[in-house]
């Protein structure tokens, strides 16, 4: 039988390129599996929250509930640190008219104003101010008013008291966070019993707030 060199010399390139095609694929595979196991063994970060206002158990320290005259804040605080600000404002209504001394009258005086302790002003704006993130609070509606010249029909439209050159009931008022820049607190209409009779007390009492350097 004569032996056919050319057959078995391509069996033998055959041979090489399949053993060689083995090699390279256990490799390759080899390699996929490390990667799997170095996958699987790394531990996966659990999703981290989002940022919250304060709640009534974190009260920061630079924020305090001080009264010159005894006043309580801890329901202001705890109604403003759930984010229920209607109810909020309806409170700082009450708390203010007490500080005053004007619980039967229902309403404050420029007297009363030019005389009302800073402690308490700053009291309640720090808490308007921290638990609405700084869009809601007595310096901030201050900061506007100041910006439009002490124009309280400008800041009217501006905080959303005003619509149409037109002054709104304090019922159809909004009390969502989402409410213009100053919109609260409003204290009830305290100023007057309604937002458009109030500019001259509402004067008062941001001289009161520059006064008290709030």
């Amino acid at each position: 039988m004569v032996m056919d060199w050319g057959g078995i010399g391509l069996l033998v390139v055959i041979a090489v390129v399949v053993v060689f095609a083995v090699l390279i694929w256990r490799f390759w595979r080899r390699n996929l599996d490390k990667k799997r196991l170095v996958k699987q063994a790394s531990p996966i970060p659990p999703p981290q929250p989002e940022p919250a206002f304060p709640t009534s158990f974190d009260l920061p320290s630079q924020i305090s509930l001080a009264s010159d005259v005894g006043a309580d804040y801890s329901r202001l605080y705890d109604l403003l640190a759930a984010n229920r600000y209607q109810q909020a404002d309806e409170e700082t209504k009450r708390v203010m008219l007490w500080v005053a001394r004007a619980d039967l009258r229902g309403y404050l005086l420029n007297s009363d104003l030019k005389t009302f302790p800073c402690r308490d002003l700053r009291t309640i704006d720090q808490l308007w101010v921290q638990y609405s993130g700084g869009r809601f609070g007595l310096s901030v509606q201050k900061r506007i008013y100041d910006r439009v010249g002490g124009n309280y029909h400008k800041l009217g439209d501006l905080v959303g008291w005003r619509s149409h050159k037109k002054w709104l009931k304090h019922s159809d008022l909004s009390f969502s966070i989402r409410t213009p820049m100053g919109h609260l607190p409003l204290e009830g209409g305290v100023w007057s019993g309604w937002l458009g009779g109030g500019a001259e007390i509402y004067s008062s009492l941001m001289q009161r707030l520059r006064d008290c350097k709030i």
